[in-house]
């Protein structure tokens, strides 16, 4: 029996800057606006932006616990932990080997590579089934306890993963696709009363191509799609769609492609990120039709 072997490109979190370009505000008063819409500046920016940031490192630890090196022939899916002071804790239903729960245990306080400390547990259920486009993985995660830097995390998050297989020495294979779909529903709470609830769903479709001739000439693309809103405690609120879908190249380090839409509290803007090139140039256009340029990689308005 020939070799198979699952490719899997780790996703990349770009969203952190694609969906949290927002004036930063320490603000965050909790004003009592009987549920209607401000048609103010939001004041609670850098919460936001930190919601984004911690939805993503959510997503992430939840896609790359599943190990991509799993021995499909055995029928035991390894998971293995996000970080060197985390623990996971598996547990393979005795009578469906293909499904299971498990236990992402941060303990009383784990850095993580970005620096942002995370305590508490992600409990996880999942379930993987052989398809004509691969090992389909289904996984709900359950947060418990579960804090991030100054925030309490609740809720959960669903994601759907088909993984590739593909015969290793088959020279006539040269893509590979893996899809992945996020539905998060998380609430967040700060200890000076202000919360927040974030729904989103983000598609993910990556492309990779592999020429056995030249390697060099491989690459990997990702598709984004998004849509997603946050309301805030004190009426602030925020929504994002991909009018257009990211585009991102793995030799890019940034989007070399796609609109993406923003609506903060009553006041809309888009954000343009070019026409296939690779720089870290995007265009931002407001309500009212004025053009702005930003880089990237500063954050940093150019004249």
């Amino acid at each position: 029996m020939k070799n198979k072997i699952f490719l899997l490109t780790g996703l990349i979190t770009a969203s952190t800057f694609l969906f949290s370009c927002s004036k930063d505000d320490d603000s965050n008063s909790d004003n009592d606006l009987d549920g209607l819409i401000p048609d103010t500046e939001v004041t609670t920016s850098k919460q936001h932006k930190s919601i984004e940031e911690a939805t993503n490192q959510i997503n992430e630890i939840s896609q790359n616990s599943f190990d991509s090196s799993s021995d499909r022939s055995s029928k035991k899916l390894r998971l293995k932990t996000a970080s060197d002071c985390a623990s996971i804790e598996e547990n393979i239903n005795e009578n469906d080997l293909n499904s299971g729960t498990a236990t992402i245990d941060f303990g009383d306080g784990c850095e993580l590579e970005d620096g942002s400390t995370i305590s508490g547990k992600i409990l996880m259920s999942f379930v993987y089934e052989d398809t004509e486009d691969g090992i389909l993985i289904t996984s709900t995660q359950t947060m418990e306890n579960l804090t991030i830097d100054d925030m309490s995390v609740s809720g959960t998050s669903t994601m759907t993963m088909v993984m590739p297989t593909f015969d290793f020495f088959d020279e006539n294979i040269d893509e590979f696709k893996t899809s992945i779909e996020f539905i998060t529903k998380l609430s967040f709470e700060w200890e000076d009363g202000l919360t927040a609830s974030i729904e989103e769903t983000m598609d993910e479709e990556i492309i990779q191509s592999f020429d056995f001739s030249n390697p060099n000439d491989s690459g990997s693309s990702i598709t984004i799609r998004g849509i997603g809103s946050t309301k805030f405690s004190n009426g602030d609120t925020y929504s994002f769609t991909t009018s257009i879908p990211i585009i991102l190249d793995l030799n890019c380090e940034y989007p070399l492609s796609g609109i993406i839409l923003n609506t903060e509290n009553t006041i809309t803007t888009t954000l343009d990120f070019g026409n296939g090139e690779c720089d870290s140039i995007a265009i931002e256009t407001d309500a009212d039709g004025n053009k702005t340029t930003i880089d990237l990689d500063t954050e940093e308005v150019i004249i």
